[in-house]
């Protein structure tokens, strides 16, 4: 607790012979404590990764990077270290996963300048380890590559790289804010979805435009969507670690015990059922975005009431661009799930999958809510009115089902 004092982690973090004392301290009585139940050779091994070098971890801050590495090595892909000091955490991941390329990224120069709500404990430069010291001091393992400089430049040209286990260790918000935007990019994913949807909106926009549909308000409402696709692409690009292809890195998480034979055979079979009602939602999705564009009236009647008068020209392209909009969000939404299904099955991601499945359960409830008020307070008379609602209501339980199940499957398990 006293190391959390902002005074306290000033002056010791500062000095190299404080951090010296108290961290060899801390690591002493945390050794006692690991003695028992750890193995020994791991501990011997932490004890030689610190032997002639700084460290600023504790032995057992140093076991639980060890065991974490040593498990996500079960897993397809490089390791990295965002943050080396002296390079004696990476030694001890390089023991973890041998065999296994590890990405090294410092400025070897210490730390960068820091916000400042941060400098009342850490200055420029602190923490430096000069390059060649470091590799000197990794110098027998053969499968480490350098990145010196200020990250994510110093990442150029590693966008199509898999990562099984990063190790993120840098201090500063910035910098942590950074690794994080490159490591792991799923929330770009979801911006693009948005700016998808937003692209094929101002599209209708224009077209109304084109063809003398121009109430007061569509100027304004195409600007809006033009706008929203700049912001959300910019946001995809930070999200996505300032690259230009999509992410390829799994975030650090520890290998879950294995389960039971028939845990395995659930797991397989089911994990089947919820890519079959993907597919099925997906589908639906992708056919309701085909009629609600090339049937706009007759699957608008069918599905809520009839118009007396739809008018035509620019009149009818207005009465009709709600249904265009709707068709519009069907389409992204289909295609977004496509794109969740197969990151699920041939990447081992299924968190996408499972947030769009849970988007998908909280659409079609408030789809049945909207209907079921339609059909009884305004009294809608489409012919499908009752069909869509008691859809809408069906597709709920299946898709949390779904979505909370491919939710807690493990990153990194296909199908």
């Amino acid at each position: 607790m006293w190391m959390k004092h902002p005074q306290v982690q000033r002056i010791v973090g500062r000095s190299r012979l404080l951090r010296r004392a108290a961290i060899g301290l801390a690591s002493a009585i945390e050794s006692l404590s690991l003695r028992g139940p750890k193995r020994g050779d791991t501990l011997a091994l932490i004890r030689r990764s610190k032997r002639g070098r700084e460290s600023l971890l504790t032995a057992n801050e140093s076991f639980t990077l060890y065991g974490i590495a040593h498990a996500q090595a079960a897993l397809d892909g490089d390791l990295a270290e965002f943050g080396v000091f002296e390079g004696t955490s990476a030694s001890l991941i390089a023991a973890a996963a041998p065999g296994r390329a590890l990405h090294l990224f410092d400025s070897f120069a210490g730390l960068p300048e820091p916000g400042a709500d941060e400098r009342e404990v850490l200055q420029r430069g602190q923490f430096e380890a000069s390059l060649p010291r470091v590799r000197a001091r990794l110098a027998d393992l053969d499968m480490v590559r350098f990145h010196p400089g200020a990250f994510p430049a110093s990442a150029t040209g590693l966008d199509a790289l898999r990562f099984s286990f990063v190790h993120l260790d840098v201090d500063l918000y910035e910098s942590t804010l950074a690794g994080l935007a490159f490591f792991y990019r799923l929330p770009a994913y979801f911006a693009c979805e948005a700016a998808l949807i937003e692209t094929i909106d101002a599209v209708w926009l224009i077209r109304g435009q084109a063809v003398g549909w121009a109430p007061p308000a569509s100027s304004g409402a195409m600007l809006v969507s033009v706008g929203w696709v700049v912001a959300l692409l910019a946001a995809a690009w930070v999200f996505a670690g300032q690259s230009g292809s999509p992410a390829r890195a799994t975030p650090t998480a520890p290998i879950p015990p294995r389960p039971s034979a028939a845990g395995r055979w659930i797991d397989r079979h089911f994990v089947i059922v919820c890519y079959v009602v993907t597919l099925a939602y997906a589908g639906m999705k992708l056919l309701f975005a085909y009629w609600w564009w090339f049937d706009s009236t007759g699957f608008w009647m069918a599905a809520f009431r009839p118009f007396p008068d739809w008018g035509t020209g620019p009149a009818l392209f207005g009465a009709i661009l709600p249904a265009r909009w709707i068709g519009t969000r069907n389409l992204a939404y289909g295609l977004f799930l496509l794109f969740g299904l197969w990151l699920a099955v041939r990447r081992g991601e299924p968190r996408m999958l499972a947030i769009l499945l849970l988007q998908g359960a909280l659409i079609e409830g408030f789809d049945g809510l909207w209907l079921a008020n339609g059909k009884f307070n305004w009294l809608w008379t489409g012919q499908n009115t009752d069909f869509y609602m008691r859809g809408g209501f069906l597709w709920v339980p299946d898709l949390l089902l779904v979505g909370i199940y491919m939710m807690t499957r493990p990153v990194g398990r296909r199908a």
